[in-house]
């Protein structure tokens, strides 16, 4: 375990095939980024972004499915950048299930 400015971190080794770390790479020049930074920043803020619909997954109610009235509603009550990230989260599920990951 590493840790980074009191952070407690672990080390993990990953394979990527050589078109999709060349991909990433490119991304993450994009962005600012050396390879290692970007892949590392991607993975906590999807973690982050799990962790919040778990704790939301928990709340009475929330496991009740939506007609599409209410589904309009409720984008429509949150702020534009909770929708993104809700429509960011919505996607990457259907990614998800598409691929059979988890």
């Amino acid at each position: 375990m590493k840790t980074q400015a009191g952070i407690s971190r672990k080390k993990k080794i990953i394979e990527l095939r050589p078109e999709t770390e060349k991909r990433l790479r490119i991304i993450a020049v994009n962005e600012g980024y050396n390879l290692k930074s970007y892949i590392e920043n991607v993975l906590e803020e999807i973690a982050e972004e799990d962790e919040t619909l778990i704790a939301l997954s928990k709340v009475p109610g929330t496991n009740d499915l939506l007609n599409q009235t209410e589904k309009a509603n409720f984008l429509n009550s949150l702020s534009e950048e909770s929708a993104e990230v809700l429509k960011t989260v919505l996607l990457r599920g259907k990614i998800y299930k598409k691929h059979n990951l988890k």
